[in-house]
């Protein structure tokens, strides 16, 4: 994958990201709260080194439902611990506990009933607490870069993740996008499809910032 150009002059500093797993909390910010009635079952999960992919079929399971009756706004890094919210289609018979569903990876918090079901993008954002360790560097340069980060932000590129390994889901979207393949199963055709926009927001974000432009609005034409 490119090495895309970073926004600031780079400091010399360094750190650990993700020694433990506690070093990278994240909460999802729903749109809205589950209101007490409706087909589906809305639960507020805790994972705990699990991906969003098995939690979403360990539910599945205990609900006696097929994954693709389970929804969720988004996907969630695995190695870290995560807050976030899924749905499932379940709006005949009784209504299973799962609260008490033990698995050594997640944990669901609560759980109630709702209208609809959680879709991709149902969210109003994700909350981080973030801890880097075995920080070097100077600390006047560090506080510099963490002022100029404060007042202007940073420019948020898409991280290796996204690609595959090796950046493979993206070779996969072009080969597919250019009917050299064919994808059949519509969340890996999902995956791929989001890979190579991401690339392309990547590709556009950094030719921003070599021009000086990424903190400014620009019209579109």
């Amino acid at each position: 994958m490119p090495s895309w150009p970073p926004a600031y002059p780079i400091s010399g500093a360094s750190a650990t990201l993700k020694l433990l797993n506690e070093d990278f909390i994240v909460t999802e910010l729903p749109l809205q709260l589950p209101s007490g009635e409706g087909g589906h079952i809305w639960l507020d999960v805790e994972k705990n080194g699990a991906n969003t992919a098995l939690v979403a079929q360990q539910l599945a399971d205990a609900a006696g439902v097929q994954v693709r009756d389970v929804g969720y706004a988004g996907l969630k890094d695995r190695h870290a611990i995560t807050r976030q919210w899924f749905s499932i289609y379940l709006p005949k018979g009784e209504t299973p506990d799962l609260i008490r569903l033990a698995h050594p990876e997640f944990k669901v918090l609560s759980q109630s009933r709702h209208v609809k079901k959680l879709r991709p993008g149902d969210l109003r954002g994700n909350r981080f607490r973030i801890v880097l360790r075995d920080v070097v560097g100077e600390r006047a340069t560090i506080e510099a870069h963490l002022a100029a980060v404060a007042s202007q932000g940073v420019p948020n590129y898409f991280g290796a993740q996204r690609f595959g390994f090796e950046g493979g889901n993206v070779e996969q979207g072009r080969a597919m996008l250019a009917r050299k393949i064919r994808v059949r199963n519509p969340k890996k055709k999902g995956i791929y499809l989001s890979a190579v926009r991401s690339f392309v927001f990547n590709e556009v974000l950094a030719l921003r910032i070599q021009r000086g432009l990424w903190v400014r609005p620009c019209p579109v034409t």
